[in-house]
């Protein structure tokens, strides 16, 4: 495949007539006319958050427990406010590039520094398969 018989590329993958290829999957050569629909998922990941908040009801727990140190009560309690702050700042997603078949689907993962361009050939692409539907309507 030459890239003038291209219709669109991007870093993350190339359109062709009937195909694309995705790029940042080894290359991966998906026919388009058995596809319904393509997505770019994007999903937050808690994990951090939920370590920094067990990290602050550990914290409270030994900040209640220790009535007769003042010190090590007002560490305690600043570690448990710092946690709880920490937790709400930290916000991280998975981009996953969906591919809806008839009968399947197919899951890529996907780096946050391509996603613009994942989300990008995904509206072309659907673009292409609604024109496609249209088509053979008639």
């Amino acid at each position: 495949m030459d890239l003038i018989a291209a219709e669109f590329t991007n870093t993350f993958g190339t359109v062709y007539a009937e195909k694309f290829i995705i790029h940042k999957v080894e290359d991966k050569i998906i026919n388009i006319d058995n596809i319904r629909k393509v997505r770019l998922v994007k999903k937050r990941n808690y994990r951090k958050n939920l370590f920094f908040i067990l990290l602050s009801v550990f914290a409270a727990i030994v900040c209640h427990y220790l009535t007769g140190y003042r010190s090590a009560q007002m560490a305690s309690a600043g570690i448990t406010f710092m946690a709880v702050m920490i937790s709400m700042l930290i916000v991280e997603h998975q981009f996953k590039f969906m591919i809806i078949r008839r009968y399947d689907v197919s899951e890529f993962p996907t780096e946050k520094e391509s996603s613009d361009a994942a989300q990008e050939l995904a509206l072309l692409i659907n673009k292409k398969i609604r024109d496609n539907a249209k088509l053979n309507c008639f």
